[in-house]
């Protein structure tokens, strides 16, 4: 039975290149999505994990096909701020500032 032609018509348009990127990669190794919920998912996914970022989610895209995973991660090795939308410091920024404050701490007791 051959199945129906999942709706992209979701899918928004600066979205619209790395998202055709990875369901063609699905395809490719056979384990492509079998229901339209599954496809909004993962679409879901790589916005939330790009921060909303097309470029970053083209770098998602990327770094999954380069690395032969069969789900979207997020990036290895990559500091950027997932922070909402530039309000704010990074994770890391913050983490380098407690670690910072905590050393000093222990050098006055």
């Amino acid at each position: 039975m051959k199945r129906k032609p999942l709706d992209l018509s979701f899918v928004e348009c600066a979205y619209s290149e790395p998202f055709t990127i990875w369901l063609s990669y699905k395809e490719e190794i056979k384990d492509s999505y079998k229901t339209q919920r599954g496809v909004e998912i993962a679409y879901k996914k790589l916005k939330n994990l790009s921060n909303e970022n097309p470029d970053i989610a083209m770098r998602i895209v990327e770094e999954s096909i380069e690395r032969g995973w069969k789900g979207l991660f997020p990036l290895k090795n990559e500091r950027y701020s997932i922070s909402q939308k530039g309000c704010g410091a990074s994770i890391w920024e913050a983490a380098d500032n407690v670690l910072q404050t905590n050393q000093q701490r222990d050098y006055f007791y």
